[in-house]
C-alpha cells in the first residue's frame, strides 16, 4: 500500500510541476528555490519506493525512504500553496 502511495504522490507531483509550473513559478524566491530543490528530491525518492527499488546502501535507503520523500513533498506543496 505504502508503494502505491509514493507513486501516485510522485506521479501527481511531477505531472504538476510538468504540465503546470505556473503555480510553482508563482511562488518562487530565493528560498523558493531550495523548496523546489528538495521537492524533486522527495519525487525521485517516492519513484524509487514507488517501482520497488529498494537500495542496498545505507545512505541510499535513508535519502530514498518513503517517509522522507513524503515530508519533502508535502512540505513543499504546502510552501507553494500557502
Amino acid at each position: 500500500m505504502a508503494r502505491a502511495v509514493s507513486l501516485v504522490l510522485a506521479l501527481a507531483t511531477s505531472s504538476v510541476a510538468l504540465l503546470a509550473p505556473f503555480l510553482i513559478a508563482r511562488q518562487i524566491s530565493a528560498g523558493g528555490h531550495a523548496v523546489a530543490s528538495a521537492m524533486m528530491l522527495g519525487i525521485t525518492g517516492a519513484f524509487v519506493h514507488g517501482m520497488g527499488f529498494t537500495p542496498r546502501a545505507r545512505v541510499w535507503r535513508v535519502l530514498f525512504h518513503p517517509l522522507l520523500a513524503w515530508t519533502l513533498i508535502l512540505g513543499a506543496a504546502a510552501w507553494f500553496l500557502f
